[in-house]
């Protein structure tokens, strides 16, 4: 009876991280450079029970201008500070807390989620969290610029605008930051 009792007491082991085909997909369209960062912030969540997803990572210039017209020529509230971003480079991410369907809803951005640890475990793999950003806090945002500067952004701009290739983008920063 002892053993049979000690059975229901036990432990179920944790589900092993694997990461979703949708964070594969959003991943894969990344800078390179990051995403093994990326990888480790998904880990690092999952161990801690912290039950997350990318919504974005690369964004292109349209989308970005779209997000910036919200809360000002269009309807909503403002989800943006700027018109070019890291997003448009590969080199940001937004997450979500998931439902315990797994899913998104109203609640994944919910001041109700334990948003410091998800920042601190992005800023443990290599991260700046938008979390810490005084006046326009972005909570979901994670990038990694490798210490290329908004004068840059415009310089990457003109680079994509010429052969409107993101590949060039990115052998652009792998020769800025030395990752060739």
């Amino acid at each position: 009876m002892c053993f049979i009792l000690n059975w229901f007491k036990r432990e179920i082991p944790k589900e092993p991280f694997m990461l979703s085909y949708k964070d594969k997909l959003i991943m894969s369209l990344l800078f390179p450079g990051i995403t093994e960062h990326v990888r480790i912030l998904l880990e690092k969540c999952h161990e801690n029970n912290l039950n997350i997803a990318i919504v974005e990572g690369l964004r292109s210039f349209e989308k970005q201008l779209d997000y910036y017209a919200q809360g000002r020529t269009k309807p909503g509230k403002i989800i943006t500070w700027t018109r070019l971003s890291w997003h448009n480079f590969g080199l940001a991410i937004d997450v979500a807390f998931l439902n315990d369907s797994g899913n998104f809803d109203d609640k994944s951005w919910s001041e109700d989620h334990n948003w410091k640890l998800l920042g601190r475990l992005g800023k443990e793999a290599g991260f700046v969290w938008g979390g810490d950003w005084k006046g326009k806090e972005d909570k979901p945002h994670f990038q990694m610029t490798f210490g290329l500067t908004d004068d840059d952004k415009i310089k990457l701009e003109k680079i994509y605008n010429e052969n409107m290739s993101i590949k060039d983008v990115y052998n652009y920063i792998s020769n800025e930051i030395g990752l060739t």
